[in-house]
Protein backbone atom coordinates (compact mmCIF):
# COMPACT_ATOMS: atom_id res chain seq x y z
CA UNK A 1 0.00 0.00 0.00
CA UNK A 2 1.06 3.55 -0.68
CA UNK A 3 0.86 5.99 1.73
CA UNK A 4 2.16 9.81 1.96
CA UNK A 5 5.09 10.73 3.34
CA UNK A 6 4.70 14.53 3.57
CA UNK A 7 1.10 16.96 4.07
CA UNK A 8 1.13 17.97 0.49
CA UNK A 9 -1.36 20.67 1.09
CA UNK A 10 1.06 22.06 4.01
CA UNK A 11 3.83 21.64 2.21
CA UNK A 12 2.47 23.29 -0.89
CA UNK A 13 0.92 26.37 1.53
CA UNK A 14 4.75 26.93 3.50
CA UNK A 15 5.91 27.04 -0.25
CA UNK A 16 3.67 29.61 -1.32
CA UNK A 17 0.84 28.11 -2.94
CA UNK A 18 -2.53 29.94 -2.74
CA UNK A 19 -5.25 26.82 -2.03
CA UNK A 20 -7.31 28.49 -5.08
CA UNK A 21 -4.57 27.58 -7.64
CA UNK A 22 -4.39 24.84 -6.22
CA UNK A 23 -7.73 23.85 -6.75
CA UNK A 24 -7.94 25.50 -10.21
CA UNK A 25 -4.51 23.10 -11.39
CA UNK A 26 -5.73 19.80 -9.99
CA UNK A 27 -9.37 20.23 -9.27
CA UNK A 28 -11.77 18.67 -6.44
CA UNK A 29 -11.70 15.19 -7.00
CA UNK A 30 -7.79 15.28 -6.86
CA UNK A 31 -7.29 17.45 -3.98
CA UNK A 32 -9.89 15.29 -2.36
CA UNK A 33 -7.64 11.74 -2.76
CA UNK A 34 -5.20 13.70 -1.42
CA UNK A 35 -6.60 14.06 1.36
CA UNK A 36 -7.83 11.15 2.19
CA UNK A 37 -4.52 9.31 1.70
CA UNK A 38 -5.74 8.21 -1.92
CA UNK A 39 -3.51 7.72 -4.90
CA UNK A 40 -3.21 9.53 -7.42
CA UNK A 41 -2.05 9.79 -10.73
CA UNK A 42 1.11 9.85 -12.38
CA UNK A 43 0.61 13.20 -14.27
CA UNK A 44 -0.26 14.81 -10.49
CA UNK A 45 2.62 13.09 -9.07
CA UNK A 46 4.69 14.67 -11.72
CA UNK A 47 3.49 18.05 -11.30
CA UNK A 48 3.89 17.78 -7.36
CA UNK A 49 7.71 16.84 -7.70
CA UNK A 50 8.16 19.87 -10.19
CA UNK A 51 6.02 22.38 -7.71
CA UNK A 52 8.20 20.94 -4.81
CA UNK A 53 11.04 20.30 -6.18
CA UNK A 54 11.20 16.94 -5.03
CA UNK A 55 11.33 13.22 -5.90
CA UNK A 56 8.64 10.95 -6.09
CA UNK A 57 9.84 8.77 -3.05
CA UNK A 58 9.69 11.98 -1.01
CA UNK A 59 5.98 12.13 -1.56
CA UNK A 60 5.21 8.07 -1.56
CA UNK A 61 6.40 5.13 0.21
CA UNK A 62 5.34 1.66 -0.63
CA UNK A 63 4.52 -0.60 2.80
CA UNK A 64 3.86 -4.18 1.63
CA UNK A 65 0.37 -5.23 4.03
CA UNK A 66 -0.75 -8.44 3.95
CA UNK A 67 -3.55 -7.66 2.06
CA UNK A 68 -1.29 -7.08 -0.78
CA UNK A 69 -0.20 -10.40 -0.47
CA UNK A 70 -3.59 -11.52 -0.74
CA UNK A 71 -4.50 -9.75 -3.58
CA UNK A 72 -2.21 -11.22 -5.47
CA UNK A 73 -2.57 -14.47 -4.48
CA UNK A 74 -6.26 -14.34 -5.59
CA UNK A 75 -5.09 -12.75 -8.98
CA UNK A 76 -1.99 -15.04 -10.05
CA UNK A 77 -5.21 -18.11 -9.19
CA UNK A 78 -8.06 -16.65 -11.14
CA UNK A 79 -5.36 -17.27 -13.92
CA UNK A 80 -4.62 -20.90 -13.00
CA UNK A 81 -1.22 -19.40 -11.11
CA UNK A 82 0.59 -19.38 -7.96
CA UNK A 83 1.95 -16.92 -5.97
CA UNK A 84 4.68 -16.97 -5.46
CA UNK A 85 5.62 -18.81 -8.34
CA UNK A 86 8.33 -21.44 -7.77
CA UNK A 87 12.00 -20.11 -8.63
CA UNK A 88 12.70 -21.37 -12.19
CA UNK A 89 14.50 -24.82 -12.61
CA UNK A 90 17.93 -24.91 -13.83
CA UNK A 91 17.73 -26.41 -17.30
CA UNK A 92 19.66 -28.55 -19.13
CA UNK A 93 22.42 -27.81 -21.46
CA UNK A 94 20.86 -28.72 -24.77
CA UNK A 95 24.22 -29.05 -26.38
CA UNK A 96 26.29 -30.49 -24.13
CA UNK A 97 30.15 -29.99 -24.36
CA UNK A 98 32.01 -33.35 -25.33
CA UNK A 99 34.80 -33.77 -22.73
CA UNK A 100 37.46 -35.39 -24.95
CA UNK A 101 40.58 -33.72 -24.56
CA UNK A 102 41.20 -30.88 -27.33
CA UNK A 103 43.33 -31.74 -30.05
CA UNK A 104 47.15 -31.17 -29.02
CA UNK A 105 49.48 -29.58 -31.23
CA UNK A 106 52.69 -30.89 -32.64
CA UNK A 107 55.75 -30.69 -30.36
CA UNK A 108 57.55 -29.47 -33.19
CA UNK A 109 56.99 -26.43 -35.74
CA UNK A 110 57.01 -27.20 -39.10
CA UNK A 111 59.32 -26.80 -41.38
CA UNK A 112 59.04 -26.43 -44.60
CA UNK A 113 59.94 -28.33 -47.56
CA UNK A 114 63.05 -27.36 -49.10
CA UNK A 115 63.43 -26.81 -52.76
CA UNK A 116 65.73 -28.84 -55.00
Amino acid sequence: MFRYKMDIMQELADRGYKFVHVRQLFGYSTLDKIRKGQIIGIGVLQTLCTMLDCQPGDILEYEKTDDDIQDLVTRFASYGRKFPPDPPKPQKDPNPKSKSKPKSKPDSPETPESEE
